[in-house]
């Protein structure tokens, strides 16, 4: 039998053992906060900008602040549908400081229409809001940019054009899109000269990633490779580009190509310099090659 002062001395420990229970468990908390949500003084930004396409991003509330969750990896595929933006819909500054798994970039079609140009000055500035871009995958599907000789294709005759976001040759390698952790890059449904431009805006340096390009009739060489220069590719593959003519590339002539080097279905008789097949470049040396189609011989 507990004496009264045993009992208020057991009491007082319990309480202080919970106290501190209850420190620790806040200090835990606070932690692994900080690991799992991205900081951002305001986060809705953001949030409202993936809502445009259609996308919910994860978020937490504490302590009466909004929290996006930094890492997205048990979420399903997010998507940017580009055609839904305007410059004044896309703020400054998109997601800081979440890993993002998979992303879609895209300009899909309405009602099996043909989708709607593409206004460069505001994919420019979706592109530098990203940046740095941590991710595991990027998909880029169906972005044809207008050329020069495309009616309104002037970005100064646009009423919100705004050259802060112009990726100004002069000024390109110290504004590319950083990207980061990147594994995977998909490219469909685009021509040469638009998968060049999106691949210039890119910082790649860092990256070592396969690259898949797949369903591009209008791909006529891999020179639009050569706009960017990533660590290392360990595998090139080609799918569904019948009219794909030329396979040079510096990707290739350097020898950044790793393990496999895949044509599917690409319906023309391709042709090459020696620096990028002949036998003392050793561009192949150790690479797997495959063709599937008869005509796709040198």
């Amino acid at each position: 039998m507990q004496t009264p002062r045993t009992h208020i001395l057991a009491r007082s420990l319990t309480v202080l053992a919970l106290a501190s229970a209850s420190v620790m468990g806040v200090n835990s908390i606070g932690s692994n906060r900080s690991n799992q949500v991205a900081h951002s003084t305001n986060p809705f930004p953001t949030i409202n900008f993936f809502a445009r396409s259609g996308c919910t991003l994860k978020h937490t509330t504490a302590g009466g602040d909004t929290y996006i969750v930094k890492s997205m990896e048990n979420e399903e595929n997010l998507w940017i549908h580009l055609n839904k933006y305007t410059l004044s819909s896309v703020p400054n500054v998109i997601g800081p400081n979440i890993d993002f798994v998979n992303l879609t970039l895209s300009n899909p079609t309405i009602n099996y229409t043909k989708p709607e140009p593409l206004k460069k000055n505001v994919v420019e500035k979706v592109l530098r809001g990203l940046s740095p871009l941590r991710l595991t995958k990027l998909f880029i599907d169906g972005l044809d940019l207008p050329t020069d000789s495309d009616p309104g294709s002037d970005p100064d005759s646009d009423p919100e054009h705004d050259p802060d976001f112009s990726f100004d040759p002069n000024t390109k390698p110290s504004r590319a899109v950083k990207l980061e952790k990147l594994r995977f890059l998909s490219l469909t449904n685009m021509t040469d000269a638009s998968i060049a431009w999106f691949l210039s805006c890119f910082d790649v340096s860092e990256c070592e990633f396969d690259i898949y390009i797949n369903k591009n009739p209008k791909l006529t060489t891999l020179q639009c490779l050569d706009s960017f220069s990533p660590q290392n590719i360990p595998m090139l593959i080609v799918h569904n580009a019948e009219n794909l003519a030329n396979i040079d590339c510096a990707l290739l002539s350097k020898k950044k190509v790793q393990d496999v080097f895949e044509l599917w279905d690409t319906n023309k008789k391709l042709t090459a310099t020696p620096e990028t097949l002949g036998k003392n470049s050793g561009a192949y040396r150790g690479l797997g090659v495959f063709f599937t189609h008869p005509e796709s011989s040198f």
